[in-house]
């Protein structure tokens, strides 16, 4: 929600149904992450090009800055270095800061941006060594 806010316009993950979401369950690779029994994060993965494609990655705003958000961006990193991939890449709105911030902090930089969706996405990307 606060990316939609922050964005200032709809974004597609608040559209999701429930049956989008079991699909994505059922298809894709999914990450969660935990603190004391309660889900505080999650992301998705699928191959796409030859790479690990990250979406719907959040983590609640409690559990903000407390590394479960790096731990999920690593278990990311593992599995596609499993599935032989060349590395992680995401789309990310380019006007939140310190969502950019976090990625260029976990080793990922700007391949490039487009606007298909109405504000200007970047394509962050984090080729394996």
């Amino acid at each position: 929600m606060r990316y939609s806010k922050e964005l200032q316009q709809r974004v597609s993950a608040l559209e999701e149904t429930i049956s989008d979401i079991e699909k994505d369950i059922a298809e894709k690779t999914v990450f969660v992450a935990y603190v004391q029994n309660q889900a505080v994060g999650s992301l998705r993965l699928c191959e796409k090009d030859g790479w690990a494609y990250l979406s719907r990655f959040g983590v609640s705003k409690n559990a903000c800055g407390d590394g479960a958000g790096a731990a999920l961006l690593q278990a990311a990193a593992g599995w596609a270095h499993g599935q032989g991939l060349a590395g992680v890449c995401l789309h990310t709105a380019s006007a939140m800061r310190a969502l950019v911030r976090f990625y260029y902090s976990h080793g990922f930089y700007v391949d490039s941006t487009e606007k298909s969706r109405g504000y200007v996405r970047a394509l962050m990307v984090k080729p394996l060594e």
